[in-house]
């Protein structure tokens, strides 16, 4: 309704978030560290400045204003959308955190529940795009205990995907893929009691996280696969440092950090660990470690720049066992604790299984100039661009394939803190969505003249038409009797048929338009009626409950057209007879040219005079 949404707007614009905000923030903040190493190094040049926020009259939805650095260029992929999950202390005190689907020029298209979430995505599943997220609560430092959640494209939620066997409910947030198979590929966790005296531990009574990669039935939770990595990696090839407390039973030590995994075209697996900085990859038939790429037990001869450190993000592209292949991944260059490079990147390299070498395809480096201590994404796109995510740092960035860059967005606050605003990845995606709630109206709160429509999630929107009435069941279009319907480009200038433009789009009511009931209807590209919103009462100024019937609607503005046309014909056929009676218009043959076009004598206003 139009009174919680204005109310919620009306604290926004005052800077005191709304109560609901406050509540949740609590909730949000308890994910706010689940990817280990969240803050920037302490080095970090900070780079204050609020980004303000967006409320809308329509819709309880918050946006921060986003920061371009580089508006999309011809090159990028303007087509797309952007998913991204906001979450950390800002946007948890203000209320736009959760899941968005972002349009090239930043407007939002989509915004999903509130709350801390990571790893928003598009997959397929069962034949369909569908959207998938994680959300849940984190039951140690960068481990968490929740679930990922499937959407489809009316965003009603279809499956609920979780680990497997005796490690249900430790679903971890890092990674999840849905095969062709239908089947979920996810990582979980458990604390596992070893020797740590190779790292100056106990030799017994010590304890570290074995990371643990499963595959499951989606449809029935079936446990598929499961690898542990303690049973084949020793926990002394990480490059962290055990530090106390870390390493008791209460406090396990954080040794390998599985923070990917992917199935390729031949069933393997593709891992990449944080601690020991190395991508693994994994027989699915026999759990052996087929080769090392990284890290200080390399299985290739590394060449210039290959070299990676604190990573995320891998993935095989083809098959490991046809050899050459790519690998892409995002290289942090830094955790917490240590810094090994200058600047994160985005990273191609090119593996060949045969030489057992590797080489640097393409490297993408970020418009600032410095490492990113946590989380990050690589994409490769159809087009062959590419997209970063540069994880803790609220920024993501569209390069052509040959490292040209096309778009860099900012949508968060930078000081070098851990507790602003990120998103664990950043993808751009197709999408096309069809939600099932309808377009939402509410009148501004000082005037019926005026009103504003959303529709939150609806992709095929173009335009909105206003429809107004004496009664709910006697709507007609509100079209302004002085403006045409279309300029010659087609763009919209009746101001009771407006483009979209943008989340919410403002409509203003021509004195002329006095109808008590109004309702608006969304229109695709093609002039096509999608949807109504709620029909209002402009007297009571609220909603009636009712809703218009667009087909209706469509099919009466059609044979009004169709009637208004034949009557047409039948006056400018009256005219023409009475003028050849009168012989003010020269009689043409029917059929053929003449020798001279049929002339008009008389101005049409004498015509009309001389009736």
């Amino acid at each position: 309704m139009p009174a919680p949404h204005a109310a919620a707007a009306a604290r926004l614009r005052s800077g005191r978030p709304a109560s609901l905000f406050a509540r949740l923030a609590a909730g949000a903040l308890a994910l706010s560290s689940l990817v280990a190493a969240q803050g920037q190094l302490p080095d970090s040049k900070p780079q204050p400045f609020d980004l303000p926020l967006r409320p809308f009259h329509s819709s309880p939805v918050v946006a921060p204003e986003l920061r371009v650095h580089l508006p999309p260029t011809r090159d990028a992929s303007t087509d797309l959308l952007t998913f991204v999950g906001v979450r950390g202390a800002t946007a948890a005190e203000n209320g736009n955190f959760g899941p968005y689907l972002l349009d090239s020029r930043g407007e939002i298209v989509w915004a999903g529940p509130k709350g801390s979430v990571l790893n928003v995505g598009k997959h397929t599943y069962r034949g369909e795009p569908v959207i998938a997220y994680y959300t849940g609560t984190e039951e140690h430092p960068g481990f968490g205990r929740g679930v990922y959640k499937l959407y489809d494209q009316s965003y009603q939620h279809i499956a609920t995907v979780e680990a497997g066997g005796d490690l249900t409910n430790l679903t971890d947030p890092h990674d999840f893929q849905i095969t062709p198979d239908d089947t979920a590929v996810i990582e979980t966790w458990i604390p596992r009691e070893m020797d740590l005296s190779s790292l100056g531990g106990p030799s017994s009574g010590g304890f570290a996280f074995d990371c643990v990669i499963q595959e499951v039935d989606i449809a029935t939770g079936e446990l598929l696969f499961q690898w542990r990595s303690m049973d084949h990696i020793p926990v002394h090839e990480t490059l962290y440092e055990l530090l106390q407390p870390a390493g008791t039973k209460g406090q396990p030590f954080d040794a390998h950090h599985l923070n990917a995994v992917s199935r390729d075209e031949s069933g393997n697996f593709l891992i990449s660990l944080r601690g020991p900085s190395t991508v693994y990859y994994i027989s699915r038939e026999t759990g052996e470690i087929l080769w090392r790429l990284g890290g200080s037990k390399t299985s290739f001869k590394m060449g210039d720049k290959t070299d990676f450190h604190f990573q995320h993000h891998s993935r095989l592209h083809g098959s490991g066992n046809s050899s050459p292949f790519r690998v892409t991944l995002f290289s942090n260059g830094a955790n917490q604790f240590r810094q090994t490079a200058n600047q994160a990147r985005g990273l191609i390299l090119e593996v060949d299984t045969d030489k057992m070498e590797v080489e640097l395809v393409r490297e993408y480096l970020p418009s600032f100039h410095m490492p990113c201590s946590s989380e990050g994404s690589m994409q490769i796109l159809d087009n062959g661009n590419v997209v970063v995510g540069w994880g803790i740092r609220p920024q993501f960035s569209e390069y052509t394939e040959d490292g040209k860059l096309v778009h860099d967005v900012q949508f968060g606050q930078v000081d070098g803190r851990s507790n602003l605003d990120h998103s664990y990845r950043v993808y751009k995606e197709s999408w096309t969505g069809r939600p099932l709630d309808p377009p939402s109206m509410v009148f501004d709160e000082h005037s019926s003249a005026t009103a504003f429509i959303s529709w939150n999630g609806a992709t095929d929107v173009a335009s909105y038409r206003l429809y107004a009435g004496s009664s709910p069941d006697a709507l007609l279009p509100a079209a302004s009797p002085s403006a045409p319907a279309t300029s010659e480009e087609g763009t919209a200038t009746d101001p009771t048929h407006v483009r979209k433009t943008g989340f919410e789009t403002r409509i203003d009511l021509p004195h002329a338009v006095e109808a008590r009931f109004v309702a608006v209807v969304a229109y695709d590209r093609r002039g096509h009626p999608l949807r109504s919103s709620e029909i209002l009462d402009r007297k009571e100024r609220v909603g009636t409950g009712l809703y218009a019937d667009v087909g209706a609607l469509w099919w009466a503005e059609r044979r009004r057209v169709f009637e208004l046309g034949a009557l047409s014909v039948v006056v400018l056929t009256v005219l023409a007879y009475v003028a050849r009676r009168r012989g003010l218009i020269s009689r043409a043959p029917v059929l053929g040219y003449s020798a001279s076009p049929p002339c008009l004598h008389s101005p049409l206003p004498a015509l009309l005079a001389s009736r």
